[in-house]
């Protein structure tokens, strides 16, 4: 999904207001089209996935990028081997 440059980017203006660590913490962030802000940097955020919550440390490189590239949603599918029939 790309968004047209003269609009900016969109992030939650909820999450912008936020300045504390205490803050970051009690918030739950529930949208996941958000870019994550600067000022999370170096902190620890709850994602809601639709089904569970999950712990996010914000890095240095996460920054710039939407909430929802790094909490996964989807089960990891896993092939089971047949076993071969005897004679």
């Amino acid at each position: 999904m790309v968004r047209s440059l003269f609009k900016g980017f969109y992030c939650n203006p909820t999450y912008l207001n936020l300045k504390n660590e205490s803050e970051i913490l009690t918030t739950l962030i529930t949208d996941k089209a958000s870019i994550i802000p600067v000022h999370f940097l170096n902190m620890t955020c709850y994602v809601y996935t639709g089904k569970e919550i999950k712990e996010l440390f914000i890095s240095s490189d996460m920054l710039g990028f939407r909430f929802g590239n790094f909490v996964i949603t989807k089960k990891r599918c896993i092939y089971k081997l047949k076993k071969k029939k005897k004679k």
